[in-house]
């Protein structure tokens, strides 16, 4: 897929940089019904971020090894509810992670 529009810079060589990516998959997942990751439970993008450069504004630049994090996972993606969290830091926001009483450690 070619993209006419790159007046933000992220297409290097035509293909996507990682802050891209991810803004593309988190608008897939919120719309499409057909993506396996898809939210059925509402949980959508906010309008500000139907352009990419609003994301890149509210969220900068990815950095190396973090991932788009929800901060409340029961609100929808926002710069008011979204930071760059490690998978390890991801995974300690989900609802099935609980800390265990003995060490104060996360478990999944």
């Amino acid at each position: 897929m070619i993209h006419k529009n790159t007046k933000h810079g992220h297409f290097v060589n035509n293909k996507p940089s990682s802050t891209y990516s991810t803004w593309r998959a988190m608008r897939y997942r919120c719309s499409n019904p057909k993506n396996t990751h898809y939210y059925q439970k509402g949980i959508r993008v906010c309008e500000r971020w139907d352009s990419f450069i609003n994301f890149l504004e509210d969220m900068g630049e990815r950095p190396e090894g973090m991932t788009i994090d929800r901060i409340d996972n029961t609100k929808g993606y926002s710069p008011e509810n979204c930071i760059w969290s490690s998978i390890t830091q991801q995974n300690n926001n989900k609802k099935i992670t609980n800390k265990c009483p003995i060490t104060g450690k996360f478990i999944s």
